[in-house]
């Protein structure tokens, strides 16, 4: 199977119900999409490609906007996030070097969105997630710094085209 549906025993939240689905992924990579991520046509091969070269790599996509009104998406315009003092995520200009990039190519940012993010089985588990986290959004802060804090990790973020 493809999919598998894992049903809770009762509600239980975001991250345990990620963390019970990882427990019993079988593939050598976990994609993880909030219920509001509407993916396009051939959005994987640019989320697996970096892992396939080093398994140790997290990849997150830039999110483009869906109007709710008129459908049309809107860009979002390239950068990295980053915390502010209040551990919001912002986001920030790239680097003059990584302007030079093409649109499609991956470069280094280093904070996740929770929403989304392509990451090994094998490094998920290493990284150690805290099934202890309640909050919604404290999974994206405890995994960007784990991420940050291992020294072997790479975080990329792409542009993906839809």
């Amino acid at each position: 199977n493809l999919v598998k549906l894992v049903e809770m025993d009762e509600q239980s939240g975001e991250i345990w119900c990620r963390l019970a689905g990882a427990r019993v992924a079988k593939g050598d990579v976990l994609l993880f999409l909030d219920c509001h991520i509407e993916v396009g046509y051939n959005y994987l091969p640019p989320l697996l490609e970096p892992i396939a070269r080093n398994y140790r790599t997290v990849t997150v996509p830039t999110l483009d906007v869906i109007s709710k009104k008129t459908y049309e998406i809107t860009e979002f315009p390239r950068g990295r996030t980053v915390f502010d003092w209040h551990f919001h995520a912002q986001r920030i200009p790239l680097k003059d070097a990584d302007w030079d990039l093409s649109p499609d190519e991956n470069y280094p940012t280093p904070i996740i969105w929770g929403s989304t993010y392509a990451i090994s089985t094998k490094h998920f588990w290493e990284l150690k997630p805290d099934s202890g986290l309640i909050t919604q959004g404290a999974d994206f802060l405890e995994m960007s710094f784990k991420i940050n804090l291992c020294p072997m990790t790479t975080l990329q973020q792409l542009k993906l085209i839809i």
